[in-house]
């Protein structure tokens, strides 16, 4: 794979092209060879068609076996570099998609939306949104992980424990110390429904909300009534979060937290750590932090941790120019092709499960290095510009529509359930960045199922259409697609 190249006076180049590896990246532009479009593909093509990369199975493994240890890869997943930068034109690469001024206007937003929770005296979260887990499961047969059923008795005691006769009795303004979830109820135990269904059993936890990177500012609307869980409003949803994972904020600390000046992680995975006092939490690609200064190739945060009276307070930490960039990152086709490619090959985890990112969680993170926000879930993502719609039209007209009207880097396809970025055309098929459980499939006695894929990938707008058993036309996600969503009006582009 070809390096993944970041560039500005700030932000960081990569060194490593390995998707999803956290490549490291530095501060120092870099002149790219001029490859065409044409020549890269070849070249990419022709390595992936030519390397053995999935290997041998045993040599005494049955059919069965070999099929279980080494699944069968849409063809666009092993015909398609997953890498970004295959996408990038020599002309265009370095060229901002959004103007100077117009990136700073969106910054602005960016705070605004960011900080909003302690911004309230009230919450905005109604009793009926806060506790309607609790009627919804009591009507529907869930199921536990041992895939027995759950009984009335478990839902209906959540009426006790969360103390919902005083909601609200909390409204208070905290912070999230480490990564945390957000729950539909105030339990890590999970829900799902009929097992034996596509998208109903594992990994469909039906409590799972979003989850919350640390740093996020929080307005605590309840507390539960043994105190150990609180029902806390983020900058982008509202659930139940462990009262471990969060810490009370005053007007003092909110006035050094809340600084014009900002900064985001542009690697996945990287260990935050007080410059005196140890590792804090494992920060992720989109997590925002307070900048307090910055020299050459560092720049100096603020962490937020709890003292012994669950209290927030701060302390430095130092993040490097390869892990962190100054806020609004240039929005460059190259600097999101790098950012890309550090979520290329990521898992895919419903409602951020097991803190991994479904498709909405991965383009909110991908976008919020370069101050762009976007909702928690892909029909508000689908309204957060100029929506084109599609739904009305047959499959080459979609597909030309896409080509003509669409931004590549900075356009949005949506269908119900399941959201996509656009990133060009190759020999005339749009490419789009997407994270997915799976295909839709259907077997010859007539059962629905899933091709898992289960991770972000590079595909075109057909995954899997070669597929004996997909299921025709709703496996085609080209024939589910309604809209399609221009981030960035024309006239704020660069």
């Amino acid at each position: 794979m070809g390096k993944s190249k970041v560039t500005s006076g700030n932000f960081p180049q990569s060194r490593s092209g390995q998707p999803g590896s956290s490549p490291i990246l530095s501060g120092r532009l870099r002149a790219s060879k001029a490859l065409t479009t044409f020549g890269v593909w070849s070249i990419l093509l022709l390595f992936s068609s030519c390397a053995g990369f999935h290997g041998k199975p045993p040599i005494h493994a049955s059919p069965s076996e070999q099929k279980a240890l080494h699944p069968i890869e849409p063809a666009d997943i092993t015909s398609i570099p997953q890498n970004a930068e295959a996408c990038l034109h020599p002309e265009t690469a370095d060229r901002p998609l959004i103007s100077p001024a117009a990136a700073m206007r969106w910054h602005a937003a960016f705070r605004k939306k960011h900080f909003a929770p302690w911004h309230r005296e009230e919450p905005t979260t109604s009793r009926e949104m806060a506790f309607r887990g609790i009627e919804r499961f009591l009507s529907e047969p869930i199921f536990g992980e041992n895939k027995l059923p759950r009984s009335k008795e478990w839902i209906d005691a959540f009426r006790r424990s969360t103390a919902m006769e005083s909601y609200p009795n909390t409204k208070r303004k905290a912070i999230a110390v480490t990564n945390s979830s957000l729950r539909l109820l105030p339990t890590f135990e999970p829900v799902f429904y009929d097992f034996d269904l596509p998208g109903e059993g594992y990994p469909f936890d039906h409590l799972q909300v979003s989850a919350v990177w640390g740093g996020t500012p929080l307005f605590l609307a309840h507390t539960a009534a043994d105190g150990s869980w609180v029902l806390a409003e983020t900058p982008f949803a509202a659930g139940w979060m462990p009262i471990e994972d969060i810490a009370f904020v005053d007007e003092a600390f909110m006035r050094a937290y809340e600084t014009e000046r900002l900064a985001a992680l542009i690697q996945d995975r990287v260990p935050l750590t007080g410059t005196d006092s140890g590792f804090r939490f494992m920060g992720r690609l989109g997590t925002v932090l307070p900048l307090e200064a910055e020299d050459e190739d560092t720049l100096h945060v603020l962490l937020p941790v709890s003292d012994t009276n669950r209290r927030a307070v701060l302390i430095r930490a130092k993040g490097s120019r390869e892990n962190a960039g100054v806020m609004p990152v240039p929005a460059t086709p190259r600097n999101i092709a790098a950012l890309i490619n550090q979520l290329l090959g990521r898992p895919y985890g419903w409602g951020g499960l097991y803190g991994n990112r479904d498709c909405s969680a991965t383009l909110k993170d991908l976008f919020t290095p370069f101050s762009i926000w976007l909702p928690r879930n892909s029909p508000r993502q689908a309204a957060a510009g100029l929506f084109i719609p599609l739904h009305n039209l047959d499959l080459p007209d979609k597909e030309r529509l896409i080509r003509e009207k669409g931004i590549p880097f900075l356009s949005l396809l949506w269908m119900p359930g399941h959201i996509m970025l656009y990133l060009g055309e190759s020999r005339g098929s749009p490419l789009v960045f997407h994270n997915t459980w799976g295909i839709k499939t259907k077997s010859p006695q007539g059962k629905e199922g899933r091709h898992i894929i289960g991770r972000a990938v590079i595909t075109t707008l057909q995954p899997g259409i070669e597929l004996p058993d997909i299921l025709l036309p709703q496996g085609n996600l080209l024939y589910r697609i309604e809209g399609m969503t221009l981030l960035i009006p024309a006239e704020n582009a660069g």
